[in-house]
């Protein structure tokens, strides 16, 4: 029909007509279940153990869709039979939760905690308290793991009755501050000043508070960033093993520690685990790279400025980056408030001389927002695959475009290069 990929639809049907299948579905599974969630991350590092599990030959499913609220994960239980040895969950932090109650997860995953959809979460800190409510409702005989270099998380789950497990990144040693960071950076204990003495993204890093001692950033399963290269990829070591990544940037670093961790507690050792990471396919819109016009488009999700600025270092660090599209949408899944963009390390774009053109809905908001980076944008296109395609036309042989997109014109993005394929393979049968 067009509409989407038909990964809520069974659900939306299950939810309406049969109330309690979740909770008896749920009572009836043999399957181990992870759910996975936080702010960002959560598709890359559910996707990265799915595809570490099944390196092994477990059968593994999941809401591979992307669909992580409710009705998703009901669509997901839908495909699972006896012989489902593991069912791996993204879920989003609203329903996170209920689900923990219902489902009793062996294990749940805490990526990180942003500032994200304003609108409907509000700061940060209530995202870490959620978080740790879900923490505190496993089972004795679950573990969560959680990223120790974010203090809002680790304070939010210090103290829960299911067994912690840490990760978290080395970063290179040169860098020791994030210079573009604006979130908060208090002691989630006793709301002083917190000091890092290394910062990876925002407020992630190692640190300690000088008022009360609370520290975070130590210990656990740990990534050491061994080479960037840009948005070609990323090399990482873990526990001694080494993965190269096809993903770029700080937070795959971060991604592929969480799955590693995951999949230890699982029975999968970190030498394994890491060589199923070298064969790992991005997921759409998470450093995929679509080829338009003959010239390599990189598709990365941006949503919040913590996220933003990741990719923007990553793009603005590879020397083939020659244009970049900035499509921001203001519909429900990307929360209606896109004040952040005004957070986001745009300028760093601009100084770098990249052409930038302005789409999604909310296209002349964010050439206002290149204006006062000091840049002057390309003329405004809301029809984002238009934009696209003359961002790649800028590109000489052996550069490559860039598409920053939130979630929704990420989806409108993928729908019109749908549109446009079943258009060219219809011509193609005349």
């Amino acid at each position: 029909m067009g509409a989407g990929g038909g990964t809520s639809l069974p659900g939306l049907f299950l939810e309406r007509f049969d109330p309690s299948f979740l909770r008896r579905a749920a009572a009836d599974i043999r399957a181990k279940v992870v759910l996975v969630t936080g702010t960002n991350g959560k598709t890359t590092s559910a996707s990265m153990i799915r595809h570490i599990l099944r390196s092994q030959g477990a059968t593994v499913t999941g809401n591979e869709g992307g669909s992580n609220m409710t009705r998703g994960i009901w669509t997901a239980f839908l495909d699972v039979s006896p012989e489902t040895d593991y069912l791996i969950l993204e879920v989003d932090e609203g329903v996170v939760p209920h689900l923990t109650e219902t489902l009793r997860p062996d294990l749940l995953v805490l990526t990180n905690v942003f500032r994200d959809q304003l609108d409907r979460f509000g700061e940060a800190e209530s995202v870490a308290a959620l978080l740790g409510r879900s923490a505190a409702l496993l089972p004795k005989t679950s573990g969560v793991v959680v990223n120790v270099d974010d203090p809002l998380l680790l304070y939010a789950v210090t103290g829960c009755s299911c067994a912690e497990i840490g990760f978290g990144v080395e970063p290179q040693p040169e860098q020791t501050s994030d210079p573009f960071s604006s979130e908060p950076q208090i002691c989630p204990r006793c709301g002083e000043d917190f000091h890092y003495s290394q910062q990876t993204i925002g407020h992630l890093g190692t640190g300690r508070c000088p008022a009360c001692g609370w520290s975070c950033g130590t210990g656990g399963t740990r990534a050491k960033i061994i080479e960037s290269r840009g948005l070609a990829g990323v090399d990482i070591e873990i526990e001694g093993s080494r993965a190269s990544l096809a993903v770029g940037g700080i937070h795959a670093a971060y991604n592929a520690a969480a799955a590693v961790t995951t999949v230890a507690q699982l029975g999968i050792p970190a030498p394994e685990a890491c060589g199923a990471l070298a064969s790992f396919v991005p997921r759409f819109g998470r450093d995929e790279v679509l080829e338009v016009a003959g010239r390599p488009v990189h598709i990365l999700l941006m949503k919040n400025p913590a996220g933003a600025n990741v990719l923007v270092n990553e793009a603005c660090s590879d020397p083939r980056t020659a244009s970049a599209v900035l499509a921001v949408n203001d519909q429900a899944a990307d929360g209606r408030d896109i004040s952040w963009i005004w957070d986001a390390d745009f300028e760093s774009l601009v100084a770098a001389g990249i052409p930038l053109f302005p789409s999604g809905r909310r296209a002349e908001d964010v050439a206002v927002r290149i204006k006062y980076a000091g840049g002057q944008p390309e003329m405004a296109e809301p029809d984002i695959a238009r934009a696209m395609r003359l961002a790649a036309a800028r590109c000489e042989p052996g550069q490559a475009a860039v598409v920053f997109a939130t979630y929704t014109a990420m989806l409108q993005l993928r729908r019109g290069l749908t549109r446009a394929w079943r258009h060219r393979r219809a011509d193609s049968l005349r």
